[in-house]
């Protein structure tokens, strides 16, 4: 049971590193777009809006996570 519960932290823990690092990676290509303009000057946040959604995800997940595990124990 401890194993599952590390994995799905493991798991959770790379879905927001993958969003997060998605999120640096894809502001190059929206800064050209941006490029002069009054947002362009705010790069943290797109940065910031992809912490907020990766660490969300990671909230309801580590929720199901619980659930499951209570279900699992009362069985």
């Amino acid at each position: 049971m401890i194993a599952r519960v590390v994995l799905c932290i493991v798991a959770a823990a790379l879905v927001t590193g993958g969003i997060t690092y998605g999120g640096y990676l894809l502001w190059p290509m929206v800064e050209i777009e941006l490029r002069g303009t009054f947002a362009a000057d705010y790069k943290f946040i797109p940065i910031n809006l992809a912490i907020f959604i990766a660490l969300s995800l990671l909230e309801v997940v580590w929720g199901r996570i619980e659930r499951l595990v209570s279900r699992k124990n009362t069985d």
